[in-house]
């Protein structure tokens, strides 16, 4: 929460994509902490929840890499970005 505050307060307007790329990323993983405290059981029945479930932690992972390949990018070509 505090992240998500200190992002919609604190930053300029001009960090445009970058500002929503910290946005998305703190959001989502605010979502897997709740997630994570109410938890999943595996059973059966409950197979393809448990799977979609485990799936979402890869989504940080991406976004890391996303926001990586941007700072690169934004050092590299200063122009485009």
């Amino acid at each position: 929460m505090l992240l998500l505050y200190v992002i919609s307060r604190f930053t300029k307007s001009h960090f445009g994509a970058y500002k929503q790329l910290l946005t998305v990323f703190a959001a989502y993983d605010r979502v897997l902490i709740v997630g994570t405290t109410f938890g999943v059981v595996c059973t059966y029945e409950n197979r393809i929840v448990t799977g979609i479930f485990c799936s979402c932690f890869t989504v940080p992972f991406a976004l890391m890499i996303i926001h990586f390949l941007y700072r690169y990018w934004s050092v590299l070509l200063e122009v485009i970005i």
